[in-house]
């Protein structure tokens, strides 16, 4: 899948610096992935939902780096892997085109992201999903990561007839206390963006 297809992604500082956010809209990418697979509306959900997740993630990759985002689900049984790049391409693979899912809802199995170089690994993390949504999920992977605070919301719209009709995500990071850099403690960063 090429780049073209992702919709948008914005990356950027706000908070006089003090925050990092990353902003996708995902809706074609997610439509391919669909019809590629031919996934039924509940297996779309959850695929974007993974989709979104990866893409966010690319927010901590830059020059060669990608990020590859793995979802090997238990309930429902599932599995999807996302490869991204740092310039915005994409590839995508959700199996098997049918599963039943309510947008939102509890998930459990495992997710695994990794980033990497032309060169080698950089990093690989584990996180159990465990009757937990995919966006708390990947909530809690990036702050055991990061160890920051995060703020993260996704939203995939899907219509009657199966069609996705929205596919959108919101990342928002405290950056770590610096005197190189403005910074918010975690408080007014919690007050201020989650109010």
């Amino acid at each position: 899948m090429n780049k073209d297809a992702v919709g948008s992604l914005h990356r950027g500082l706000c908070a006089d610096g003090s925050v990092r956010f990353m902003a996708v809209e995902a809706k074609a990418l997610c439509r391919l992935v669909q019809s590629h697979h031919e996934l039924n509306s509940s297996a779309s959900r959850l695929a974007g939902e993974a989709l979104l997740s990866a893409l966010l993630m690319s927010a901590y990759i830059k020059g060669e780096e990608r990020i590859s985002l793995q979802l090997q689900g238990e309930r429902p049984h599932c599995a999807f892997i996302a490869d991204i790049d740092a310039e915005g391409g994409a590839r995508a693979r959700f199996t098997p085109p049918k599963v039943l899912y309510k947008s939102g809802a509890p998930v459990s199995g495992i997710m695994m992201a990794m980033k990497s170089d032309t060169d080698k690994e950089l990093y690989r993390g584990i996180t159990k999903v465990d009757q937990t949504t995919i966006e708390q999920a990947l909530r809690e992977h990036l702050e055991n990561s990061s160890q920051v605070d995060i703020l993260l919301r996704m939203a995939i719209k899907v219509d009657s007839e199966g069609e996705i009709k929205f596919a959108g995500g919101l990342l928002l990071e405290r950056l770590p206390e610096s005197p190189s850099h403005p910074s918010i403690s975690s408080e007014q960063f919690r007050s201020y963006f989650a109010g």
